[in-house]
């Protein structure tokens, strides 16, 4: 064997540096990257599912919002009252503090409510 070939610290070395140093075994990291790549698939895939969820409660709670707006409102809405929507009989929609068990004269579209950020909500 050529001396002159191995460093001169091989006794420091934290690997072998000859044939006849034991030998290096590498982990098997196969079995780890497909154990990682299955859990985060899972993690993003949960997130996506809530941010579906999200996505579609917003765009519902949007249409709801586009539908009460559209209406006919001759009064400033208050925080906290209920009001209640009807659709009369050309198919026009307002706004109503009549509770349908008091009037039944127009089709009862749903029961709202507006918050302080101005969002209206359905009250069910």
């Amino acid at each position: 064997m050529n001396e002159d070939l191995l460093p001169k610290n091989a006794h420091l070395m934290k690997y072998g540096v000859s044939t006849l140093a034991p030998r290096i075994d590498l982990p098997d990291t196969d079995g780890f990257k497909k154990d990682t790549a299955d859990k985060v698939r899972k993690v993003f895939t949960k997130k996506l599912e809530e941010l579906r969820e999200e996505f579609d409660n917003t765009m519902e709670k949007i249409e709801l919002n586009k539908l009460v707006l559209s209406a006919e409102i001759r009064f400033e809405p208050k925080i906290g009252i209920h009001y209640y929507l009807y659709q009369r009989f050309d198919g026009t929609n307002f706004l109503s503090l009549i509770s349908p068990n008091e009037w039944k004269e127009h089709e009862h579209l749903g029961t709202f409510t507006i918050g302080a950020n101005g969002v209206w909500e359905s009250v069910e």
